[in-house]
């Protein structure tokens, strides 16, 4: 139901100091898909599943694909709720060589001897197929649509860091192995 410009599916909740206007949608799936686009920038280079063999790759192509995926519904969302179009991109040279450079891969997976290995990756190296690059470049398009500024994603990022460090030490100077029973879901 729309009210004066603003949906009240959801009445209970509101915006800002003002209780008189409803929260306005797109802003909610606005926020939805920032969120999922720090979370991703945050966790990336910390997640590990204890569900499959594979530590280091396969688990955080799943996360990249499950928090790439959250921000392209909201995007898609948020145009149907505008009824307009409107993409963002960093320039024309940059925009020109990365479509170039995704249709080289692409010739470059089809003539291959292993199509199967270059379209999906095999086992141990899944980073280098193309449907990964189709995801990152999704992703980076993703970012392109909801941050203004793409250094905003630093700070997250820096954090991540930091906690990747923490840990390292730790497991260097053998701290890390006294505390790893209570942490199984890192190494």
């Amino acid at each position: 139901m729309l009210y004066n410009g603003y949906y009240t599916a959801l009445p209970w909740l509101r915006c800002g100091f003002d209780s008189h206007h409803p929260l306005d949608m797109e802003e909610v799936f606005l926020k939805i898909s920032k969120a999922s686009i720090y979370l991703l920038v945050f966790l990336l280079p910390l997640f590990f599943s204890p569900l499959t063999r594979e530590f280091f790759e396969l688990n955080k192509i799943y996360l990249l694909f499950l928090l790439t995926f959250i921000p392209l519904i909201c995007w898609a969302i948020n145009i149907i709720l505008k009824k307009e179009l409107t993409i963002r991109y960093p320039s024309f040279s940059f925009s020109s060589f990365v479509f170039l450079f995704l249709i080289i891969v692409f010739f470059s997976s089809i003539f291959s001897v292993d199509r199967k290995s270059s379209f999906f990756g095999f086992y141990g190296r899944f980073s280098d197929s193309f449907l990964i690059l189709i995801l990152l470049l999704i992703f980076s398009f993703l970012i392109f649509q909801n941050f203004r500024n793409p250094k905003e994603l630093i700070p997250p990022f820096i954090g991540s860091v930091v906690v990747v460090i923490f840990i390292s030490l730790l497991s260097i100077f053998g701290i890390w192995e006294k505390i790893y029973p209570k942490f199984p879901f890192f190494l």
